[in-house]
């Protein structure tokens, strides 16, 4: 799930607002580079041109790195700081100052970062916030308003800043949005570890091998969770207000046959299984026999659950003999198929 470019630009500016003492002009190299900073990582869309395959598998990867970060935002101050003739690494700083928001965003939602890469694979997730944010747009707006007309007002006449009524109104606003905004991450990151600490005490549906709390994927104002047992996986939601919760859909992970495992443990093996793991942390695996005998493997996604399915999807088919037939993955619904070769 991707964050808005939108999101992206309008909290980059609002956090550029309250550290400059410069107003929005498109004429301002430090504000030109911060903002393509908060946009630079989603570069990788590029990969989009080779197919949804490359590009699942690098979106977030080496630009949503620290190093790629260090990387791309040198890059940028290097070409506006021969545009402008203006000092590479104060332009450098605001790049990263994009970058870094860039990477705070997408690290808080569950999709997640290749923060360490090349040194780990891992995607590293918060999982506080969801995809669309209209509280933290709303808080970057007032910030951009209120440190942007503190900054165009006209002191002539006053003896600084603090002598001028407006500005410290103005300028108050600006810091009273930022910090709602430090409150807001933070109520969240609270709310999630208390849910998960009731979850654990009154979850009874078996013994817990794993709990996932994750933003909902279309509430702002729920939790979804992933509960494993030793037998079933279960996919759930609760509000962030109340002391209750629900269950969605319940799978099971049983594999009863020892040659039903064999396929499974030969899909996994492939390079479609071994492409979903690196995909996704959470995932299940399910095996079906099929009308005319062959073996079905199913990867699930367990993070994205939409309505009555899940987000991604892939599929391996194989023949009676054992022989691998197809191999599919589905993002986004389990009508699209991209083979896998």
């Amino acid at each position: 799930m991707q964050v808005d470019p939108v999101t992206h630009l309008v909290v980059n500016t609002g956090i550029y607002t309250a550290v400059s003492d410069k107003g929005l002009s498109l004429d301002n190299p430090e504000l030109l580079v911060a903002s393509v900073g908060a946009l630079i990582p989603d570069g990788d869309a590029i990969f989009q041109i080779f197919g949804h395959i490359p590009y699942l598998k690098n979106h977030r990867g080496v630009s949503h790195s620290i190093l790629g970060g260090l990387f791309l935002s040198a890059l940028t101050a290097m070409i506006f700081s021969f545009i402008f003739a203006h000092s590479f690494f104060i332009l450098w700083a605001y790049g990263m100052l994009g970058v870094s928001t860039h990477l705070f965003l997408d690290w808080c939602n569950s999709y997640g970062v290749k923060l360490f890469w090349p040194l780990s694979s891992k995607m590293y997730s918060g999982n506080l916030l969801v995809v669309i944010e209209p509280i933290l747009v709303a808080l970057s707006l007032i910030m951009i308003f209120s440190f942007s007309y503190s900054y165009a007002i006209d002191f002539s006449g006053y003896t600084g800043h603090a002598a001028y009524p407006g500005y410290v109104i103005y300028s108050n606003l600006g810091w009273i949005a930022l910090g709602l905004m430090a409150v807001y991450l933070f109520a969240r990151y609270i709310s999630r570890v208390n849910f998960t600490r009731y979850l654990k005490a009154n979850f009874s549906a078996g013994d817990l091998q794993r709990l996932v709390v994750l933003p909902a994927s279309t509430s702002l104002f729920h939790w979804d969770f992933i509960a494993e047992t030793s037998h079933s996986v279960y996919i759930g939601q609760a509000p962030i207000f109340r002391r209750v919760f629900w269950i969605k859909e319940k799978l099971s992970k049983k594999i009863e046959k020892e040659m039903d495992k064999l396929f499974v443990n030969k899909a996994l093996n492939s390079k479609i299984g071994k492409l979903f793991r690196e995909f996704t942390p959470y995932y299940l695996v399910k095996h079906k026999r099929t009308p005319d005998d062959k073996h079905l493997v199913i990867f699930i996604d367990l993070r994205y659950h939409m309505g009555k399915r899940f987000l991604h999807q892939a599929s391996v088919r194989f023949k009676k003999q054992g022989s691998m037939e197809e191999a599919l993955f589905h993002p986004y619904h389990p009508e699209r198929k991209i083979p896998v070769d």
